[in-house]
């Protein structure tokens, strides 16, 4: 668990926003003291980048959430497997309580400068679409999955994730655009 929070540290793209700290389950926040020195991460890094993402969404300028700031947080992750599937932990925070929203992503090649692409997939359990369910105090957690076996090893793209609410089909979180590469 210490190389994934050290990949989590290596490979985190910078994204400003003051006072909201990306979450981390709780039994990886005593693994984080663990933390391997300098020289370890850069060779983490070097041999997992551009694999791994660590995706921030956020909220629209006209979103109105409930008590606190809507924000969200996707760890993308590819293990170095023969199975070639990307896991997406998704957190989302500060929406509706007790309400279901979808993650979906659209892509476009990497040679595009930019994330333009509006063909969103919805994302789930391999190809069977998943909600996001919120408690009470409108926090979800989902562990979804894709399988990429039908993608060629090292193609590039440029990503970018958001949240819409199940019912309204609203957007309610988004991404930047991320560069990532199928292992």
């Amino acid at each position: 668990m210490t190389g994934l929070m050290t990949v989590i540290g290596a490979c985190q793209k910078t994204v400003s926003r003051p006072n909201v700290t990306p979450p981390v389950p709780e039994k990886e926040l005593v693994e984080m003291s663990a933390i391997p020195d300098k020289e370890h991460r850069l060779d983490v890094e070097h041999n997992t980048a551009p694999y791994n993402l660590n995706v921030i969404l956020n909220a629209p300028g006209d979103f109105v959430p409930g008590n606190q700031d809507a924000f969200g947080f996707i760890h993308f992750h590819q293990n170095p497997d023969t199975s070639r599937i990307i896991d997406l932990h998704t957190w989302i925070f500060g929406l509706q309580a007790d309400h279901d929203y979808i993650l979906q992503r659209a892509v476009n090649p990497i040679t595009d400068n930019d994330c333009t692409s509006i063909a969103w997939l919805t994302l789930g359990l391999g190809l069977t679409p998943q909600s996001i369910h919120t408690d009470d105090l409108g926090r979800g957690h989902a562990d979804l999955w894709r399988a990429v076996t039908a993608i060629a090893r090292e193609t590039q793209f440029r990503i970018h994730f958001q949240i819409v609410d199940q019912l309204s089909n609203e957007v309610v979180l988004s991404s930047d655009c991320y560069a990532y590469t199928v292992r």
